[in-house]
């Protein structure tokens, strides 16, 4: 039984397939920690940048699944806060935008 009650069947769920690739292991994320915990933030950040847009080229499913889920989160988001704002004839006649 795991901590949380549930029996551990050694089953290995599939994970989905633009997952799939060779630096979604534990050990890539580890030697990346113990890298970048070593290098000063500023440096830390000119290397994910470069490393962004290397990565970038080489994961286009990846980049295409969260452009998707990008578009989907700021479509939400602008049907909740056109529906939240109120109309233009409700705002006071004294405000004024600063």
């Amino acid at each position: 039984m795991s901590e949380a009650g549930t029996a551990v069947t050694g089953t290995v769920a599939v994970a989905p397939r633009w997952y799939a690739h060779r630096f979604n292991r534990a050990g890539v994320y580890r030697v990346a920690t113990a890298v970048a915990s070593a290098l000063p933030r500023p440096v830390r950040l000119r290397v994910a940048a470069a490393l962004a847009g290397v990565a970038g080229g080489r994961f286009p499913a990846e980049r295409a699944v969260v452009r998707r889920n990008l578009a989907s989160c700021r479509a939400r988001r602008r049907a909740s806060s056109t529906r939240s704002s109120p109309p233009s004839s409700v705002t006071s006649p004294s405000a004024s935008p600063i």
